[in-house]
């Protein structure tokens, strides 16, 4: 590996004691796992979110009256294009 110039490797592991090191890398590997399960639920949270999700849009959807939203979203549009050009 080429060195950068102006960079070197400065080896910090004789200025402590091999037993912190050791308690540095335990406490890690064990934030590691941690982070990995709270993650893993985390997802199986969203999922079951998603799916009560889904239920509830398949109940709604059918009542919903997507072209007053469209008409509206045009109006709103035309609105927008009709303001003076505000570039200088």
């Amino acid at each position: 590996m080429k060195k950068k110039q102006g960079f070197r490797t400065i080896r910090t592991e004789s200025l402590v004691e091999q037993s912190a090191w050791q308690e540095g890398r335990s406490f890690l590997r064990l934030s590691n796992r941690v982070a990995e399960e709270l993650m893993a639920e985390g997802m199986s949270h969203l999922a079951r979110a998603k799916a009560c999700h889904d239920v509830l849009e398949e109940l709604y959807h059918p009542h919903v009256d997507f072209s007053y939203g469209e008409e509206q979203t045009e109006k709103i549009l035309e609105e927008v294009r009709s303001l003076p050009d505000q570039k200088r």
